[in-house]
């Protein structure tokens, strides 16, 4: 009996060690006794986003200090559906040009929330949550004359917009930018007066016939508010008929070269 316990305790021994041998060589890898899977159904996640639109974004126009030149149009902010609230401010920003002509130009704003009058560079207003309508008129004062004819100024008006509960632009992870293109072209030289048809007797006076040499017939004059001399080659008139009549030296005052400030 005594050898036999002895042979089952060896047999005992050597199960032990060969199971704990197995357990040991299974390191590196997960075995599970308990696991379950579970699915979750209908769920949907949404991501928060902040977004606004314009209207009317391109203007591009010529605009000289002759009376009846300002430019003036609108456009409409609108929060696109969805959109998280915004709070947002608008400035200019020159793009390129002429410094005088675009310091010259000058801006009036009116909007629910802001007005503005005063230099087109200088405008930057305070932040507001108002949208809406924004009207604006720009015009060139009559007294400007320190610029050549075709000077060119290109100025954004930048709406930018972030999320109403923070306090700025640059710490808001939700932004948005639109902008207004200005592209504007100055008109120094312009048509100021003309006589079309003349009469020989109107009001007691000679006007002479259509066809008369100056200073009697047709005429036009060609003023440059500018304090440049330009020469006006190569430039032309026509009449709702069509009619074109080409600007010589014969046909003017002054010849082609239009100094500053005169007209012919």
């Amino acid at each position: 009996m005594n050898h036999k316990y002895s042979f089952l305790k060896i047999i005992l021994i050597i199960f032990t060690v060969v199971f704990s041998w197995i357990e040991i060589s299974s390191i590196g890898q997960t075995l599970a006794c308990f696991n379950d899977i579970e699915n979750s159904t209908n769920n949907t996640y949404s991501a928060g986003f902040l977004d606004f639109s314009l209207t009317n974004t391109n203007i591009e126009k010529f605009i000289g200090v002759t009376l009846g030149e300002d430019i003036k149009f609108s456009s409409m902010i609108t929060k696109t559906i969805g959109s998280l609230d915004i709070q947002y401010k608008v400035y200019a920003e020159k793009i390129s040009g002429d410094d005088e002509f675009c310091k010259a130009l000058q801006l009036e704003v009116s909007h629910s929330a802001i007005s503005y009058n005063g230099n087109l560079l200088s405008f930057n207003t305070p932040p507001t949550t108002k949208l809406g309508t924004w009207v604006f008129k720009i015009k060139l004062p009559h007294t400007t004359t320190n610029f050549p004819p075709g000077a060119k100024c290109n100025v954004d008006l930048v709406f930018q917009g972030w999320r109403d509960d923070v306090a700025d632009f640059s710490q808001s992870g939700f932004t948005d930018e639109e902008r207004i293109h200005l592209r504007l072209t100055s008109r120094m030289i312009v048509l100021n007066e003309f006589l079309p048809n003349p009469d020989p007797s109107a009001n007691g006076l000679n006007f002479g016939q259509d066809n008369e040499q100056k200073p009697k017939g047709e005429w036009v004059e060609l003023y440059n508010n500018s304090n440049d001399d330009f020469n006006v080659a190569g430039w032309y008139l026509t009449d709702a008929d069509g009619h074109r009549i080409d600007i010589e030296p014969c046909r003017t005052n002054t010849g082609i070269q239009l100094s500053q400030p005169k007209d012919f």
